[in-house]
């Protein structure tokens, strides 16, 4: 079975001013691309329609 995570991101710098966001999307730990945004229901209906065996796993991973 393939693994696919979604991890959307969000960091701030120590004083806030600035921040950084984003969405990796990982097969089988391996980093496919960063996106501005990446929807788990979109991955999740074409890797149903090739008819591929995968567990998703999706974190949001927010710090500040």
């Amino acid at each position: 079975m393939n693994k696919i995570l979604i991890r959307e991101y969000y960091y701030s710098c120590s004083d806030g001013c600035c921040g950084e966001w984003g969405t990796e999307l990982i097969v089988n730990e391996k980093l496919v691309g960063t996106y501005t945004d990446v929807d788990r229901d979109v991955v999740r209906n074409l890797l149903e329609a090739l008819d591929v065996e995968f567990e998703l796993e999706y974190i949001y991973d927010h710090q500040d």
